[in-house]
């Protein structure tokens, strides 16, 4: 499920046809509103590089372009082409029981319910299934959507998730809005151990 991007160079072509021919149709004065407002819309989203879906290239006004037959084979093809993968395991539905609460606050316990779930139990299953089959990687999407990022940083403090810069993966659009982390598997034996050297940070 993870892999190293990579575009190919006719999809870099494809992409700079269409920009190209967006810019081209916009000032057409034959254009109604609504297909110009869509042209615009199109354009900021190639400009940002959010990409488009099969449904919206679909609406786009036609102008006698072979770009869209083309564009249609990419979305037809069956295949993502990447520089290379990796295998790994999603951790998912991770969230807090509100339930809980009141009763891990009164056991005076230092660490987070979370953190020890996971250091405790998950760790180990993962750590588990890469004996038995082999994973490189642990990821999953973290539903943050405030301004400091205070579960990004939960993650990434607490259980040494890292948001990455040259990974990507398949998101659904469940976890539209979430942050993709992940940290490799073969770092969670260290990073258990570390967690339960310090589990108690009072005593000596």
């Amino acid at each position: 499920m993870l892999y190293d991007p990579f575009l190919d160079t006719r999809q870099l072509k494809l992409i700079n046809d269409l920009t190209d021919y967006l810019g081209k149709i916009v000032s057409d004065d034959n254009l109604s509103e609504e297909d110009k407002h869509l042209v615009d819309m199109m354009r900021e989203k190639l400009r940002t590089r959010k990409g488009i879906s099969k449904a919206e290239l679909e609406r786009l006004p036609k102008k006698g372009s072979t770009i869209f037959e083309d564009l249609e084979k990419e979305f037809n093809e069956s295949i993502t082409r990447v520089g290379q993968t990796f295998s790994a395991v999603e951790l998912v539905h991770f969230c807090a029981n509100d339930q809980t609460e009141d009763l891990w606050a009164s056991m005076n316990c230092p660490q987070s319910l979370g953190t020890v779930v996971f250091w405790h139990f998950i760790a180990n299953i993962i750590m588990d299934v890469r004996s038995q089959i082999g994973c490189q990687y642990l990821f999953l999407f973290a539903a943050d959507d405030s301004e400091d990022e205070h579960l990004i940083h939960y993650y990434t403090d607490q259980m040494n998730f890292m948001v990455p810069t040259d990974l990507a993966t398949a998101k659904p659009i469940y976890d539209f809005s979430c942050k993709f982390m992940c940290q490799e598997v073969k770092d969670l034996a260290k990073g258990q151990e570390d967690f339960f050297n310090h589990f108690l940070p009072d005593e000596a």
